[in-house]
């Protein structure tokens, strides 16, 4: 299981640099002269003197918070928590 979740993280890892990466050798291309404009699609390697050593790593950030999902144990709950949501006026 550990080997499973090491290879998800480590191909997620992969695929936001070279995401990320992407956009440096868009810029690198666009500088070229004569500029080469390639769609992101298309790229199937890095051009030979595109540095990949001098793209600035990507900055970490904290993962945002999950949203607060409330949880009902027994129709109960679900059946009060639905006559609040009622405008008064259906109710009557």
């Amino acid at each position: 299981m550990a080997t499973v979740i090491g290879f998800v993280t480590q191909s997620l890892e992969s695929f936001t640099n070279s995401y990320c990466v992407l956009a440096f050798c868009q810029d690198f291309l666009c500088n070229l002269n004569p500029a080469l404009s390639v769609e992101d699609k298309k790229i199937m390697r890095w051009h030979p003197k595109f540095r990949l050593d001098d793209v600035p790593d990507v900055d970490e950030a904290d993962l945002p918070r999950p949203p607060v999902v409330k949880t009902y144990s027994s129709a109960h709950d679900v059946l009060e928590k639905a006559q609040d949501m009622i405008a008064p006026r259906v109710c009557r």
